[in-house]
């Protein structure tokens, strides 16, 4: 059964969240603080900042709501692998062991679970993102197979969302999803080919709408794999081939950065026009000799003895971290970028250190966030003026390329008011 998506998706209504106006912009006393530069390419806008803010930074200390750590019999919980809050102050924890999403009210009590394990209506298996939107209801993204199951506000299954069709539809994946403006946002992969001698593939960012409605596509990469060449370089691919980072802002705008080594992120309208491209002045991250040996070795160990077409499966590391990690579309228009360098090179006591781009893609300033938290090993979530961090969830290759350590290690759940 497929539910239409119009019944779920709300129209989008045309309010923009900040304008985008480059000459009155300039015109303003602020505008004489930025260093940067704003340079037309044709249809192409890019917004060139400098390496330093206009303003001071931000020092923040998060208010903690609550805690988990799985150990409470109400509270038990497996490998949290996405997690995304409400307007309410709800947090919804993808569980991506147990199969099942945790609702999580703002007092820390778990009140929900959602789903289970299984291949029928309302189940799924390989799970890698949750999304709530704007009456409650919840959608779970199953990679692949690829398919999102909604419930309602109770946990009750409601059916699929339509995917669009591309190439072999039985070889659909999506990546992961979002809600925003009254739209399901989506990165999907899919093989579009299979030849003799090569694969073609494809990979596209696009939000959904109704079955026999036209989707809005934003990006789209399409990538050819020859059989006698399975060779990976980390570095030398862009984000697309893999999945990319990306979000969506409340009113719709979706930001998308796809090169590993370029400080870069488009900024892309609710109808899937490229708005601007924000370029921030940096130096890639260095990853130290032992880091760069530990990853090497651990996807040597991971790759052994895999073959494609008679050819081996190869990966080769990149000697330096991709400069963007995270970003994340805030409430009041702003965008906040975790770099490289803020996720790993900050003082004891930060979780991280976000460079703030406001509306217009300016460098505005830089927040320095305090709490637990370390990218090595955690996965950091924001949404709705909440910063959720799991921690230990991620493989510390310094422990043993087999992961075998982690499992006497205490995983955590820590939600932070911003």
């Amino acid at each position: 059964m497929h539910v239409d998506n119009r019944s779920i998706l709300r129209p989008v209504l045309a309010v923009a969240v900040c304008a985008f106006a480059t000459v009155a912009f300039l015109g303003t006393v602020r505008a004489a603080q930025w260093q940067g530069s704003i340079e037309t390419d044709g249809s192409i806008t890019r917004i060139n900042n400098p390496a330093t803010p206009v303003n001071e930074p931000e020092i923040l200390h998060p208010q903690e709501m609550w805690r988990l750590d799985g150990s409470a019999d109400d509270a038990f919980f497996g490998i949290i692998y996405r997690a995304v809050a409400d307007s309410a102050g709800q947090v919804y924890l993808l569980d991506n062991q147990q199969k099942q999403v945790l609702v999580v009210n703002p007092y820390g009590d778990i009140c929900l679970s959602i789903g289970r394990e299984g291949n029928g209506p309302g189940e799924f298996v390989r799970v890698v993102d949750v999304f709530v939107d704007s009456e409650g209801r919840v959608g779970v993204v199953q990679n692949a197979p690829g398919k999102i199951e909604m419930f309602d506000t109770s946990g009750h299954p409601m059916g699929r969302l339509f995917l669009p069709e591309y190439g072999n539809k039985s070889l659909l994946k999506v990546r992961s999803a979002k809600f925003a403006a009254g739209r399901v946002y989506a990165s999907l992969l899919n093989r579009v080919r299979t030849g003799n001698q090569d694969r073609e593939a494809y990979n596209a960012l696009v939000s959904l709408a109704g079955e026999g409605q036209e989707h809005i596509q934003y990006e789209e990469i399409v990538f050819c794999r020859a059989f006698n060449d399975w060779h990976y370089r980390e570095q030398g691919r862009e984000r697309g081939v893999s999945p990319w980072v990306w979000t969506v802002g409340p009113g719709g705008r979706v930001y998308s950065n796809r090169a590993f080594a370029s400080y870069e992120i488009s900024v892309y309208d609710s109808d899937g026009e490229l708005e601007h491209v924000i370029h921030r002045e940096y130096v890639s991250r260095q990853r130290p000799d032992s880091d760069v040996e530990d990853l090497q070795a651990y996807y040597d160990n991971r790759n052994e003895g895999r073959f494609f077409g008679g050819s081996p499966l190869t990966y080769a590391v990149s000697r330096t971290d991709p400069d963007i990690e995270k970003i994340f579309a805030r409430e009041d228009g702003a965008l906040w970028a975790l770099s490289s360098r803020g996720a790993y090179d900050k003082p004891e006591g930060v979780l991280g250190i976000f460079d703030v781009f406001d509306c217009d893609g300016l460098f505005d300033h830089q927040a320095i966030v305090h709490g637990e938290g370390d990218f090595n090993t955690d996965y950091f979530f924001i949404s709705n003026g909440l910063l959720v961090v799991v921690r230990n969830i991620t493989v510390d290759l310094s422990d043993g390329q087999d992961g075998a350590s982690t499992a006497n290690r205490k995983y955590e759940v820590i939600c932070y008011r911003l």
